[in-house]
């Protein structure tokens, strides 16, 4: 071979693609457990979205609004807490990676001046952990990380 020609040996090829292999490795499962955490925290965000306007509704219409929860199928709704067939909007579910571990006895009710009852929180889980929102009597809706 000429001096003057560059290029590439097979075993620097080899070494390359070895490095990237291992690498690759490495970084699969700690992309794997990100996409999942994503996964819970955006179905948490989802449902603490629909219990904050659970809570607007009731405030802007005067009237109390029910937040129904399918434990069995990872769903839930709004609806009139007067009448039960009145629906508020249709039903959304978690996702097929995120369930609810635990939910209140009682429906949680928000009533027209902003509070809530009863008091309770729900968990809810996948494969990212778990997350914990938690409804106050005072109407107040927030969610936290649950420590492992």
């Amino acid at each position: 071979m000429n001096n003057k020609e560059r290029g590439y040996t097979l075993l620097e090829m080899c070494l390359v693609t070895a490095v990237f292999l291992v690498l690759a490795g490495i970084l699969y499962p700690v992309g794997m457990q990100g996409l999942q955490e994503i996964a819970l925290r955006s179905a948490t965000q989802a449902f603490v979205g629909e219990l904050l306007r659970a809570r607007l509704l009731a405030l802007s219409e005067n009237a109390a609004v029910a937040v129904r929860v399918a434990q069995e199928t990872n769903s839930y709704q709004l609806f009139s807490s007067a009448d039960r067939s009145c629906e508020r909007g249709s039903e959304k579910n978690l996702g097929s990676r995120v369930s609810f571990v635990q939910v209140p006895a009682r429906e949680v009710v928000f009533h027209p001046w902003g509070t809530a009852a009863p008091a309770g929180s729900y968990t809810l889980a996948g494969s990212g952990g778990r997350m914990t929102v938690v409804v106050g009597l005072t109407g107040r809706v927030r969610f936290e990380r649950v420590k492992p």
